[in-house]
């Protein structure tokens, strides 16, 4: 516990321990990637409605004022499968744009990183898009999610992020 209550990871231990899902998994140029499908969370003050979708990739599924998207459309077929690309938005964690030809230089060293076909020769936008985020609250306005990563190909280093969401008319 540290002077703000409960670490991230002890709470991300907690959510995991409640939380019941069954990933699948896919290879994809040497990584693997998991995915989760299951429900997307939505938010709703007044006329405006936002849909996330925690199990693919902790993305803004879309975005809506009344019947008028404010974000792009959510592909809903996409967003089931659990690929993120159908949502609006994506979190770029732990880093975004790019790294160019994917060679992370750090502390004296190289290290290559994964890249996607997103991106060609560089690594981009992150790795947390192409994990499951864990509810860790939720009510009609606001939900909380977090994302504990332990190193990969993407990312050799561990981190954990959060996202908060906050609706208000």
């Amino acid at each position: 516990m540290d002077a703000h209550g409960p670490s991230l990871w002890a709470t991300l231990g907690a959510v995991n321990a409640r939380r019941t899902a069954r990933p699948s998994r896919r290879t994809r140029g040497g990584a693997t990637l998991v995915v989760m499908t299951t429900r997307s969370l939505i938010l709703a003050a007044g006329a405006l409605e936002l849909e996330l979708a925690p199990a693919a990739g902790g993305i803004i599924a879309g975005f809506r004022h009344g019947d008028t998207d404010l974000m792009r459309a959510p592909d809903r077929a996409l967003i089931a499968a659990g690929n993120p690309r159908g949502g609006a938005s994506w979190p770029l964690v732990p880093y975004s744009n790019r790294i160019r030809d994917g060679i992370l230089s750090w502390r004296g060293q190289r290290i290559a990183l994964a890249r996607h076909s997103l991106s060609g020769d560089h690594a981009i936008h992150g790795n947390g898009w192409r994990h499951a985020w864990h509810i860790a609250a939720e009510d009609q306005r606001r939900a909380h999610l977090l994302h504990a990563h332990a190193g990969d190909a993407f990312w050799p280093f561990a981190y954990a992020a959060e996202q908060e969401f906050v609706l208000d008319e």
